[in-house]
């Protein structure tokens, strides 16, 4: 009896090893980061954006080893017209991902003409320069394109923005937040493209 339930048991493990087997780990590399605002800052951003990834499900890579991989390759390469492709494809298969990311964070700040306040002081007669209807707006966003890394192909791509008038209390998005949100909408092109691979 005893030797007839262990045989069970076998058979049960094996069985789930075999289930969990067939389900493929799905591994990411962020690229190093582009963009306007500072590298320090880009690269919390950058952060986020892994942290993002993996809440969704999906493994991340070390971003650092990825960027030794790169420089070395481009110091033994020469350059040619696909030369920037062609390097980070060739790191992103001998880091063994499935896929890569290029983040893109910029800032920038741009005069706007507070109209609301503008059109309420007219009608109350109170009307000012034009000069002090004028609001500065500090923008970010952040740009994101996923590379297939077996094909070279851009398989999804998204943004996410937030703008606060500097001389406000508001404050912008913080990078999880503004993370989560341009995650959030290339992983509906992620996932249509493992349901495509697993079913080819």
């Amino acid at each position: 009896m005893f030797k007839k339930f262990l045989i069970i048991s076998f058979i049960f493990i094996a069985n789930i090893s075999l289930m969990y087997s067939k389900e493929e780990t799905i591994t990411l590399a962020c690229l190093p980061p582009e963009g306007t605002m500072e590298l320090k800052e880009m690269t919390s951003y950058v952060s986020s954006v892994e942290g993002a990834f993996f809440k969704a499900g999906l493994n991340v890579a070390d971003r650092k080893r990825l960027e030794r991989i790169i420089k070395d390759m481009e110091s033994q390469e020469s350059s040619d017209t696909d030369y920037e492709t062609d390097i980070t494809v060739k790191a992103g298969k001998a880091m063994k991902v499935d896929y890569l990311v290029s983040v893109v964070v910029d800032n920038w700040e741009e005069e706007k003409i507070d109209t609301f306040s503008m059109n309420r002081d007219r009608k109350k007669d109170v009307l000012k320069l034009k000069e002090e209807y004028i609001l500065t707006y500090e923008t970010t966003r952040i740009n994101i394109k996923v590379i297939e890394v077996e094909t070279s192909m851009l398989i999804a791509q998204g943004s996410a923005e937030d703008s606060v008038v500097k001389t406000r209390f508001r404050k912008l998005d913080a990078p999880d937040k503004l993370a989560k949100k341009v995650v959030d909408k290339v992983m509906k092109d992620i996932k249509k493209q493992i349901k495509k691979k697993k079913r080819n």
